[in-house]
Order: C-alpha cells, then structure tokens, then sequence
C-alpha cells in the first residue's frame, strides 16, 4: 500500500505518540505500507516540525527523516497541477497522483475535497488505522 502524510499527522503524532497519529507513524518501519514524499513534502516537515513553540527533539524529527530515507520511496515528477482549497496542500495530491499512492492520510478531510481527488482515497488517521486492522 502507497501513501503520503499530511504535515498535520505527523505533528499530532510527535505531541501525542500514543493516540491515532502516533500509532500511523509507529506503522511505518513496520513495512505495513510506503510512504510517498518528494523535496517540497520532506521541507514542509523539517519546517513545521522544527518550529520552536512546538519543542520537539531536533534528534528526533532527523531520525524520522532518516527513516522516511530508509523505508520510504521519493516521489519526483512530473507532477499534476492541482488545485485545492488551500494551496499549501497541493504538493500532498500532486506526489499522491504521480506516485500512484492508495490513500492520503490526514486530520484536514476538507482541504481535499472528492471532486478534486479523483481517484485518490483521502482518510483520517483513525480511518486509515481501521483499515490496517
């Protein structure tokens, strides 16, 4: 199974590893599915996870990174133009598209809307874990 991350469950993940978002990342060494991402995507979650008021542990968003390196599989284009409600999320469609990915994992459902997925399944992280299950 193929699948790209929002930026959001990764910050859930890292505040609160024992609830859903924590148990979505916990999966990813395991081999249960690939995780797609690309330069634009691997940016995003240095920034927003690096970000002071959040604290998190240098050392661990690396060892995440370095894993995502190991395990993972980066995307490069061409990529689709799409367009969703907020644009800043276009890169998550995009290397989904053109990494052929099953799903999209993220706690904002209303930044990607059915009509501007296609054929992309988009879950919370709570529907992603029921379907591992």
């Amino acid at each position: 199974m193929r699948v790209v991350l929002d930026t959001n469950v990764l910050v859930s993940a890292f505040m609160h590893p024992d609830r859903v978002p924590g148990q979505v990342l916990d999966l990813v060494p395991t081999g249960a599915f690939t995780c797609l991402y690309d330069s634009r995507i691997l940016a995003e979650y240095e920034e927003v996870l690096g970000r002071p008021h959040f604290g998190f542990k240098p050392e661990n968003l690396q060892a995440f990174v370095t894993l995502l390196w190991a395990v993972g599989e980066e995307v490069e284009g061409p990529f689709p133009k799409l367009q969703l409600p907020d644009n800043s999320d276009e890169k998550f469609l995009e290397v989904a598209w053109a990494g052929l990915a099953d799903i999209l994992v993220t706690g904002n459902l209303k930044h990607f809307p059915a009509k501007q997925t296609g054929l992309i399944k988009v879950m919370s992280p709570k529907e992603f874990l029921d379907l591992k299950k």
